[in-house]
């Protein structure tokens, strides 16, 4: 309300750790940044014929051909007992898993100080035996000292039961060998006597299981690429697309998105692509379940945008917006270019 309190305006400033030179000077900062940006950009508002451009492209009725991959892969089970052995033999290093020998406890009241309070006693005893973990007191005296219970397991890898305690203390096996740590309502004590690195049981069925899937992943991925590689050097025609359905012609669908924002079927990113592409182009595209599709534009139908139509205004300040971000990179360059900015990127 325009009323400046100068012990509100101290407040802010201590609660942020910030000093008022600091803090003001970054706030100039920010409003001359503005103001340049406003300067820059100000009165810009697109004409009728590129808000009008922008309405065909985001409206236009695109309609495609498509053929559901999932259907086309190697399945899983087809695998052979040959395929899956020379697989295990060539990557038998990236194949191991850790077998861990442990012991735990899970502490609660009730195992501690015989209550079922979390009270000041409990709390106490839990860092008293935090303070004997740290001065390297032995997991077996501990639970000895406080009557306290363990369960050992000896040869596990993990189950599908991801909550368990076992997955759990798995899960921490190269953070910590012996600790305690705090769950929702107990604390977990536990630790962790040998690792063992080696490859499963050729015969254990879930790992076979396991490889046959790492088989299907990579025989998906090769199978993309090498049509990801045919589309990118043109050498991707009907003749491969039919070929891909096979006597099955029912495996080629068709399908009319309404708008760029039509992601009934496929998901948003991939219709995005296929408004980006020109007619009787191929493209690989996804759905939300993450199933691959190879497909080709049929057709496009677009309609004119009239100075009347309602929809006007909002195409007008959605192409004065996309002016704007181009004018901002176009300065962006510009000032690269003239300062010799250094821009350090990280993954």
């Amino acid at each position: 309300n325009n009323i400046f309190s100068r012990t509100k305006y101290e407040k802010f400033l201590l609660s942020n750790n910030y000093t008022a030179p600091s803090f003001e000077k970054e706030l100039k900062i920010n409003e001359l940044q503005k103001n340049l940006f406003e300067y820059i950009s100000g009165g810009i508002r697109a004409p009728l014929f590129i808000a009008n451009k922008t309405y065909k492209n985001e409206t236009k009725k695109i309609k495609i051909k498509y053929i559901n991959l999932e259907n086309i892969y190697k399945a899983k089970d087809s695998y052979q007992i040959k395929e899956i052995n020379n697989f295990i033999t060539d990557n038998k290093d990236k194949l191991k898993k850790d077998y861990l020998d442990f012991s735990y406890v899970k502490i609660t009241p009730k195992n501690l100080i015989d209550s079922n309070e979390y009270n000041n006693d409990f709390f106490n005893k839990i860092d008293d035996i935090e303070n004997k973990i740290s001065n390297n007191v032995e997991f077996e005296n501990l639970i000895s000292e406080y009557k306290l219970t363990k369960n050992s397991i000896k040869n596990f890898i993990p189950t599908n039961d991801e909550e368990s305690i076992e997955n759990k203390i798995y899960e921490l096996r190269k953070d910590n060998n012996f600790t305690l740590i705090e769950q929702d309502e107990y604390y977990l004590l536990f630790k962790i006597d040998k690792v063992i690195s080696k490859l499963p049981n050729i015969y254990d069925k879930e790992f076979v299981d396991d490889v046959k899937n790492i088989l299907f992943q990579k025989g998906k991925y090769e199978y993309n690429k090498k049509l990801l590689d045919k589309i990118n050097k043109n050498n991707f025609n009907d003749n491969e697309f039919n070929k891909i359905a096979g006597s099955e012609i029912n495996r080629i669908q068709n399908l009319t998105f309404n708008s760029i924002r039509d992601n009934k079927t496929f998901n948003i990113d991939s219709v995005k692509i296929i408004y980006s592409l020109p007619i009787n182009s191929y493209v690989l595209i996804s759905d939300d379940n993450n199933n691959i599709y190879i497909a080709k534009i049929i057709k496009e139908d677009f309609k004119e945008v009239s100075k009347t139509d309602k929809a006007i205004n909002l195409y007008e300040q959605q192409s004065s917006s996309n002016i704007k971000k181009n004018l901002y990179s176009s300065y962006d360059i510009y000032l690269n270019s003239k300062y010799k900015i250094k821009i350090n990127e990280n993954t």
